[in-house]
């Protein structure tokens, strides 16, 4: 894959978003393509406001929403 380019859907990560205001619903249970755009929007403005790259974000998300 490409992950300068895309990131992965997990709800970790859109639990974090979705806390803070990222993305408006919590994760689907069959998240659909349209979900997995959203998420990435919502990350790739983040990387670009933070100047880091997708996978530092990716790794960031997943390490605020510990491990449960």
């Amino acid at each position: 894959m490409n992950p300068g380019r895309v990131t992965v859907l997990d709800w970790k990560a859109w639990d974090v978003l979705h806390e803070n205001g990222y993305l408006p619903d919590e994760m689907p249970d069959n998240p659909t393509d349209e979900d997995y755009l959203l998420s990435l929007g919502a990350c790739w403005a983040i990387a670009n406001e933070y100047d880091v790259s997708l996978r530092r974000l990716d790794m960031a998300l997943w390490a605020l929403r510990g491990d449960e």
